[in-house]
């Protein structure tokens, strides 16, 4: 056995690992307060956002509808882009992508072949 102690292992009993850690530390718990406060302000602006939606189908009357019926709709729109966007977001990238590509790829496509079609 040797006698010889590594660098790392002396770096980790000196005084100064120890002061690092601590600020590590603080770091890390800085980091959770800022992410918890990012979640917060995440939902305060979709809630916003869906309000907005309401206003607006409230204002303009959308599907023939007035008042609270076209803000009720309007509020139902935005909460499914709103759990659509949940879904984005644990999708994974691969399939995002083919997704943008291969959705409008498949459309030119689909109309390609039916404009070969007689009509008649």
């Amino acid at each position: 056995m040797s006698r010889i102690i590594s660098e790392a292992q002396r770096h980790l009993h000196s005084p100064e690992s120890k002061v690092s850690s601590q600020r590590g530390d603080h770091a890390v718990h800085a980091g959770t307060a800022w992410t918890s406060n990012r979640a917060w302000d995440f939902w305060v602006v979709r809630v916003f956002l869906m309000g907005c939606t309401g206003g607006v189908s409230y204002t303009l009357g959308p599907f023939g509808l007035r008042g609270w019926q076209a803000a009720g709709v309007g509020f139902l729109i935005g909460l499914v882009v709103l759990l659509a966007e949940l879904r984005l977001r644990r999708a994974a990238l691969g399939g995002l992508l083919g997704g943008a590509f291969g959705g409008p790829g498949g459309v030119r496509r689909a109309a390609c072949n039916t404009s070969d079609l007689p009509h008649g």
